[in-house]
Formats: C-alpha cells, structure tokens, sequence
C-alpha cells in the first residue's frame, strides 16, 4: 500500500502466503510491477531493475503506478470513497456499540 500511495512500481518475488495472489493482481490487473522468477539468479534482477527505470515496460509501469496513486489520494479525500466508507463505519459503531 504505501508503494501504491507514493506512485512507485515494484519489483516483487512472491514467497509466501497471499503474496502470490497479491502478486499476480498487481501485475495483471493494476499492471504495477515486474515479478522475480523463483529461481532468481543476480543478472535477472539486474535486467529487471534497468528494465524498471530506462525501458519500455518499466515506463509505462510507472505510469500506472502514477494512475493508482492519484487514485488512492483520491480516495481518501474529502467525499472520497475510503474517508467515506470509513466514517460510516464509525457511525454504524458507534449507534450499534
């Protein structure tokens, strides 16, 4: 989450739990990083890295993590849906606590 809020893409090496489903979302849905092959060798991450900050794909990478971004301060603005959702919580708290 705090990658997302801050506009930065990832280079991510899934390993354990829910960080293959997390990775897989990422990476297809909200197309925000690059993924580590399990096997992971030195030069690999080193191609993904350049990959990342000069090519192609690490550019328009980083312009959807730009995208999400504005989105999730979106969401939390005023009106926005998570500042929304959130004092509705407390609301419903509150008149059933």
């Amino acid at each position: 989450m705090e990658a997302v809020s801050e506009g930065v893409p990832l280079i991510y090496w899934p390993f354990f739990a829910d960080q293959q489903m997390s990775c897989r979302y990422l990476c297809i849905t909200w197309d925000i990083i690059m993924k580590i092959n399990p096997d992971v060798k030195c030069e690999e991450v080193e191609t993904l890295v350049r990959e990342m900050m000069k090519g192609n794909n690490g550019q328009r990478k980083r312009q959807h993590a730009i995208e999400w971004k504005k989105k999730a301060k979106a969401a939390i603005s005023s009106g926005g849906s998570s500042l929304t959702n959130y004092d509705r919580l407390i609301k419903e708290t509150l008149r059933h606590g």
